[in-house]
């Protein structure tokens, strides 16, 4: 007998529990612009945004550190972005300066993975957790019909293990509702 949690993962869609109102940033926007606005929202990444308005891939807190350290490797110590933003900052002896510096001046198109990994809405959250797994990242981008739609997390694929929707997930298509006679059972 499946356990509550693989019923959820096998039943519900990402559409049942992606967010729809997704952040974005723009490839032109630089990493000091993003770190604000990761810090702010409390999120470890976006996806990237081209002039068009298409998916041109995925800005992680990883993507970042790995950009503006000299040392290879960083992005395994955890935390370290906010060690270095919670920085002091003295001028005349910032360690950090040069990695300041470069948050300015380097842009989220130049440090995002591309292309992004994606996943449809109507695939299960079984799917985006092996997708997830597979390729050791945290998000993906909700797309269809060419168009970003939304976005499932790790946290979310969580949630819906610990909390999952009444079962099973309606999945109806939307449209007007049928009466008796109009082709349902009696």
């Amino acid at each position: 007998m499946k356990s509550a949690g693989e019923t959820t993962l096998l039943a519900e869609r990402v559409m049942d529990r992606m967010t729809q109102k997704v952040v974005v940033v723009q490839v032109s926007d630089p990493l000091d612009l993003v770190v604000s606005r990761m810090r702010a929202l409390g999120i470890s990444g976006f996806p990237v945004m081209d002039p068009y308005g298409r998916l041109a891939g995925v800005i992680s807190e990883i993507d970042i550190a790995r950009s503006i350290s000299p040392v290879k490797g960083v992005e395994s110590f955890p935390g370290f972005l906010e060690v270095f933003l919670r920085a002091p900052r003295d001028e005349s002896s910032d360690p950090f300066k040069v990695l300041r510096d470069r948050l300015h001046h380097l842009r989220a198109g130049g440090c995002m993975t591309s292309p992004a990994v994606t996943i449809v809405p109507g695939a299960s959250l079984a799917e985006a957790a092996a997708i997830m797994e597979d390729q050791g990242i945290n998000r993906l981008p909700v797309v269809g019909e060419g168009r970003l739609l939304g976005i499932i997390t790790r946290t979310d694929i969580v949630k819906a293990v610990a909390h999952p929707l009444p079962y099973p997930p309606v999945h109806e298509p939307v449209g007007r509702p049928q009466t008796r006679g109009q082709g349902m059972a009696a």
